[in-house]
């Protein structure tokens, strides 16, 4: 017989490295432009995730332990909405605020047909 497992604290952790964020077009590829090689997408929505070490943080918060970020965040938009979703998802910060950009990694999704990136 197996004994009964006895709750440990959560652990405390702390991830440090480059904090992402995540931007997704979501839609469908509706047509080809007629003046290039490529589909046109309708942006059905918008959605900003966690990327890099933020999503590493986000994954060990959900796995129960305690996490803060340590990392650089431009102050600019999408500086605000990381520490946004970092506050969403109960993710502490020790945060090296910068007037450098935030690193952020654009993508389209058009519902399977294609997914192009554009990193920054």
């Amino acid at each position: 017989m197996r004994e009964p497992r006895i709750p440990q604290p959560a652990p405390r952790i702390t991830v440090v490295g480059d904090l992402i964020l995540d931007r997704y077009f979501i839609g469908d590829a509706t047509k080809l432009n007629p003046e290039q090689p490529s589909a046109v997408i309708r942006v059905a929505s918008e959605e900003n995730r966690l990327g890099g070490a933020a999503a590493v943080a986000m994954i060990a918060t959900s796995l129960g332990a305690l996490v803060s970020v340590a990392g650089i965040v431009g102050r600019d938009e999408p500086g605000r909405r990381m520490l946004d979703l970092l506050d969403a998802h109960d993710i502490g910060t020790h945060l090296w605020r910068d007037d450098r950009p935030t690193t952020w990694k654009q993508r389209i999704v058009a519902h399977g047909q294609i997914r192009p990136d554009r990193n920054r």
